[in-house]
Parts: structure tokens; C-alpha cells; sequence
């Protein structure tokens, strides 16, 4: 089955990640979690 012309075009649309799904982005909470848990520290 051929895919209609409004499929191909929102299959065709740039991808827009979701960061609401992608974990913490907060960076205080981010210190807070490396600070309680060893070896988590950026280097």
C-alpha cells in the first residue's frame, strides 16, 4: 500500500528531538546525584 501524500510529508519533517524524555537536564540536580553516588564525577 502506496503511503498518502500527508504521511510522506510528516515522515519527510525535520525530527525535533523531545528533551523532556531524554533524563536529567537540570545541573543542580545533576551535582547532587554525582556527590552521593562514587565514581559519577565527570572527568
Amino acid at each position: 500500500m502506496a503511503a498518502t501524500d500527508d504521511e510522506v510529508r510528516a515522515l519527510e519533517a525535520p525530527y525535533t528531538p523531545r528533551y523532556d524524555f531524554q533524563g536529567i537536564s537540570d545541573e543542580a540536580e545533576l551535582e547532587a546525584i554525582r556527590a552521593r553516588i562514587p565514581g559519577m564525577a565527570l572527568r
